[in-house]
């Protein structure tokens, strides 16, 4: 359940259905263990119960030309006559995930999509991989039990084509997501787009729109998740356990089960496990497929491994090469964050116990390193205590969470890192009045607002430039969150690192 307050405007408090084990005659959202079969059964859309797998409708109609209210681009070919059979299931396992599937008889197309929305408003757009068996595509972002119309649009050079309008009805909410409490103070600058991320205690990754609903959730069963992430294509998500404690003083893995990683795709049918003992805390998404992630070396600090697709790993670079372990335990460098930067094919990675960040190629080459002391390669500004997640920007701007000391208030902050000169300047700040003594994130959003996560305290704030509060998110018992991302859409390319 989620519950939203709007300042400055009427005083209003709406209670938004979301976590259905708090109220009575809610169904619970169907689960499904290993692969589930996806074949199309018989029924009316939004019942994903029929025996032979998920039900749906499909539908052989002549074109229809776009009547009603849409934001799509309308500025293409004009609509040519052609025959459309399009069926549509919800998945058994996220059933705000609607699959589509369809054919036309026309040939020699380039470019498809899926237009869709509600009330005939068909806002959102997914787009079609035509190289997929029956042009399989996946329509995300959906708010749980609720009506959606979509249309197919295909192109074949000067030609294009549009199905009928077709609707589907989405599914409950899983029980188990913990209940929101979101106050809006600046309706009109709110963040448009979804937040992604995990509760740490319970194992759930999950999408949230802007209106605080779940749109996506998958329960992972891993004992603390610390990172949900979309695939660098927005295909699948990738989903991590912290795993501190389990393998040695202060370690990861080990018999509590930490270590691992997985992978699943939206539509929740098909995940695979990686069993990495030594990995922990974070990932990160990339261009080709796969993940990079941090784990121990072995002696007293950590490197950066990739997973590739096949399941091979490779080594990229040891932090004991660019700093100093704090100590001799397992656990000297304790890295906790790691982003990637496609435009410099670089890694950044954040190690908590020498207060430092450190910059290197993925071939292996040291860039630069940011705090640790006199093993900093900038002057200035250089000195903090504890820091989690980062967001590296554009032209040497680099944000990250500041901790603090335990029991701390936890800051947000801003450092310009000038490489022509190697000076480290500090230039925003904000205190929410919030702490986090573990994990916590910030990144800056696509509208230029600032994304702030305090994870052990189950908060979010959204703040503009000037350190003003547009909305604050706060979750119930249980909510405690991982790192977190926004995303403008849930197709196409991760954001940047």
């Amino acid at each position: 359940m989620s519950r939203m307050t709007m300042h400055n405007a009427e005083p209003l408090r709406i209670a938004l259905a979301l976590a259905c084990g708090v109220l009575v005659g809610c169904s619970d959202a169907a689960t499904a263990d290993g692969d589930v079969d996806g074949g199309e059964g018989s029924g009316t859309v939004g019942d994903a119960t029929g025996a032979n797998g998920p039900s749906g409708t499909s539908a052989s109609t002549d074109p229809d030309t776009g009547s009603g209210p849409s934001t799509a681009d309308d500025t293409g070919p004009t609509p040519t006559d052609a025959e459309f059979t399009v069926n549509v299931t919800l998945s058994e396992v996220i059933p705000t995930v609607a699959i589509v599937t369809w054919s036309v008889d026309k040939t020699g197309l380039e470019e498809a999509h899926i237009d869709f929305g509600r009330d005939g408003d068909l806002s959102f757009s997914a787009p079609v991989d035509l190289d997929k068996p029956e042009y399989r595509t996946l329509l995300l972002g959906m708010k749980p039990s609720t009506s959606y119309d979509f249309r197919v649009v295909a192109t074949a050079g000067a030609e294009q084509y549009q199905s009928d309008m077709q609707s589907v009805e989405t599914g409950p909410v899983a029980n188990g997501l913990a209940q929101l409490d979101m106050q809006v103070h600046d309706p009109a600058n709110v963040f448009p787009g979804f937040i992604v991320s995990s509760f740490t205690a319970t194992g759930w990754a999950f999408i949230m729109d802007a209106d605080g609903d779940y749109v996506w959730w998958y329960e992972s069963n891993l004992p603390m998740v610390s990172r949900a992430r979309m695939s660098y294509d927005g295909a699948e998500m990738w989903i991590r356990d912290t795993a501190v404690g389990g393998g040695g003083p202060g370690g990861p893995g080990g018999p509590g089960g930490g270590g691992k990683i997985v992978r699943v795709t939206m539509d929740g049918y098909d995940e695979q496990v990686y069993d990495l003992p030594s990995g922990h805390h974070d990932l990160t998404v990339l261009p080709e497929g796969g993940v990079a992630y941090i784990e121990q070396d072995g002696v007293n600090c950590d490197r950066v491994v990739e997973l590739h697709p096949d399941g091979s790993l490779t080594q990229i670079f040891n932090l004991s090469d660019a700093i100093t372990p704090a100590n001799t335990t397992a656990d000297g460098c304790h890295c906790n964050s790691i982003s990637y930067q496609a435009d410099e094919d670089t890694y950044t990675v954040s190690s908590l116990n020498r207060n430092a960040y450190v910059r290197f190629t993925r071939n292996g080459d040291l860039v630069w390193v940011f705090g640790a002391d006199t093993e900093s390669t900038f002057t200035g500004d250089t000195t903090w205590q504890r820091q989690h997640g980062h967001h590296s920007l554009d032209e040497g701007r680099f944000l990250f969470f500041n901790n603090r000391a335990m029991q701390s208030t936890a800051l947000a902050v801003e450092y310009q890192l000038d490489t022509s000169t190697m000076v480290a300047t500090k230039t925003w700040e904000y205190d929410g009045g919030v702490g986090s003594s573990i994990l916590g994130d910030v990144q800056e959003l696509t509208n230029g607002n600032i994304l702030v996560t305090y994870s052990e305290s189950g908060v979010m704030h959204e703040v503009d430039r000037g350190g003003n509060l547009i909305r604050e998110m706060e979750w119930s018992l249980g909510g405690a969150t991982g790192y977190a991302i926004g995303r403008e859409s849930l197709y196409g390319p991760s954001p940047k690192g």
